[in-house]
C-alpha cells in the first residue's frame, strides 16, 4: 500500500567523494531510489569474526596474572569485540532500498515491517586489521509510520543524513557502536529520538535494547533551545552553527551530538550494565528518585545533580538521561570533557578510566585528536533556579 508514494523517496547520490552513502559513478548521479523496492525477509547476520557477546567490563589485565608487557596505547581487539566480513545492501552500493518484512508480523508494538532500510557500514582499523560493522537504517516509504501518524523521514531522507549516523558513530569505541543494530527514522519520538531498553517480549515489542528511534526533525532543521526538566538547553543536533544538512553533500564532516546521547542509552544497558534489558543509571549519574528523596530536595538541590536540564526523564526522576547527556559530553568535544571531569567525576573515570583501572573508552583517542572535529562552542544550561539564567559553570 505503500508503493505508490514512493516516488518521493527518490534522491541523487553525489557522484563523487568517499562519504558514508555516497555511490561515485561516471557519468552523473545515480538514483538510490527509482521504483517500489522488493519485497525482502528480515536480513540474515552476518558472519562475524567473533561471536563473544560485546556486553562485558572493560578489558583489564587480571590482579592474577603478571603483563608480559604494557599495552600499547590506544583502542585493541579483544574477545569482546565483533566484525562481520561484508555489509550486504550497504548504501554506497545498493541501488534501491529494500523492504524489510518482520519474521514477527506488522502487528508488534514500534514495529517497523513493511519500512524500506539500508545497511550503513562503519570501518575502522584496529590492530592492523579493518573491522566492519553493518547497521541497518529504516524509514516508512510513505508519509505515514506504523502508528498511522505524519512521518516526513521519506520525503527529505538523503546522503547526508546517513554520513550523519556514520560520523557520529566514528567517534565510539568499537563495543560502543557493536552494541547499535539499527536507527528506525519515522517521527515515532515526539522530539529527537528514544532508545529503548529491551522489554522481553520480541513477538510483541520490537524495542530490544539495541534499536534508537529518530525523528526526522534531527536531520531537518537547525539547532535550538528545548526545555528540559529544570530549565533549557541547547540542542546541538550538529556541532557547528549555520549549517543545513540537507544542503551538504555526502561527504561532510558533521556528526550529532544529540545522536550521541541516543546511543549513549543503549551503550548504558549493553556495555555498562552487560544488558540490553537493564536500564540502571550507573551510580555516578543517580537522580533524586534513584535514591528516593526527592521530597526532602529543592529545586537547586536536584538540578545540582544534573549536567544539564534534561537530567530525569519526564514524569520520573531516574538519572538515565543525566547518564546520556554525560555520555554525550565525553565524546562530543574536549570542553565538555573536561567539564564533565571536573563537575561529576564518578562519570568520567567510569568512561576515561583511573590510575591503573581501564574505563569503558577502551583508551580510544580523542575524536577531535583523530580528526573528527569537536562541538565548535558551548551553550550553558539556563536553570530554573535562577529564573532561567545560566547561573552554573555549565
Amino acid at each position: 500500500m505503500r508503493a505508490p508514494l514512493l516516488a518521493a523517496l527518490s534522491f541523487a547520490m553525489i557522484a563523487a567523494g568517499s562519504g558514508a552513502c555516497s555511490n561515485p559513478a561516471p557519468g552523473g548521479p545515480t538514483r538510490l531510489l527509482a521504483a517500489a523496492p522488493p519485497a525482502v525477509s528480515a536480513p540474515t547476520p552476518q558472519a562475524s569474526s567473533a561471536s563473544v557477546a560485546d556486553a562485558s567490563p572493560p578489558p583489564d589485565v587480571d590482579a592474577g596474572v603478571e603483563a608480559a608487557a604494557p599495552a600499547r596505547p590506544g583502542e585493541h581487539w579483544t574477545e569482546a569485540h565483533r566484525s562481520v566480513d561484508a555489509c550486504n545492501d550497504e548504501c554506497r552500493t545498493s541501488p534501491k532500498p529494500k523492504t524489510y518484512r518482520d519474521p514477527h508480523g506488522s502487528k508488534r508494538k514500534f514495529g517497523y515491517d513493511g519500512y524500506v532500510w539500508v545497511n550503513l557500514a562503519v570501518e575502522r582499523e584496529i590492530d592492523g586489521q579493518r573491522r566492519l560493522h553493518c547497521v541497518q537504517v529504516l524509514w516508512p516509504p510513505t508519509e505515514k509510520n506504523n502508528d498511522g501518524k505524519r512521518s516526513l523521514a521519506a520525503k527529505g531522507i538523503k546522503p547526508s543524513w546517513f554520513r550523519l549516523i556514520e560520523r557520529t558513530m566514528q567517534r565510539l569505541p568499537w563495543r560502543h557502536l557493536q552494541a547499535v543494530e539499527r536507527f528506525v527514522i519515522d517521527d515515532r519520538p515526539l522530539l529527537h529520538g528514544v532508545a529503548p531498553f529491551d522489554r522481553g517480549a520480541p513477538g510483541e515489542d520490537a524495542r530490544d535494547g539495541r534499536t534508537v528511534w529518530l525523528n526526522s526533525h534531527l536531520f531537518r532543521d537547525p539547532n535550538h533551545w528545548i526545555h528540559g526538566n529544570y530549565g533549557h538547553y541547547w540542542g546541538y543536533h550538529w556541532q557547528r552553527e549555520g549549517v543545513v544538512l540537507g544542503r551538504q553533500g555526502a561527504d561532510h564532516d558533521l556528526f550529532s551530538p544529540v545522536l550521541l546521547h541516543e546511543i549513549g542509552h543503549i551503550v548504558n544497558y549493553n556495555v555498562v550494565n552487560g544488558s540490553a534489558g537493564d536500564p540502571t543509571c550507573p551510580k555516578c549519574s543517580e537522580m533524586c528518585g534513584d535514591v528516593g528523596n526527592c521530597k526532602e530536595l529543592t529545586q537547586e538541590q536536584r538540578e545540582a545533580q544534573c549536567a544539564t536540564a534534561y537530567c530525569t526523564g519526564f514524569g520520573h526522576e531516574s538519572g538515565t538521561e543525566n547518564w546520556a547527556e554525560m555520555y554525550r559530553w565525553f565524546y562530543q568535544g574536549k570542553a565538555t570533557r573536561e567539564l564533565l571531569e571536573a563537575s561529576f567525576p564518578g562519570c568520567y573515570e567510569l568512561l576515561a578510566g583511573a590510575g591503573s583501572r581501564s574505563g569503558h573508552n577502551d583508551g580510544l583517542e580523542a575524536p577531535w585528536e583523530r580528526g573528527l572535529g569537536q562541538t565548535e562552542g558551548y551553550r550553558k544550561t539556563r536553570w530554573d533556579s535562577c529564573k532561567g539564567q545560566a547561573c552554573r559553570s555549565r
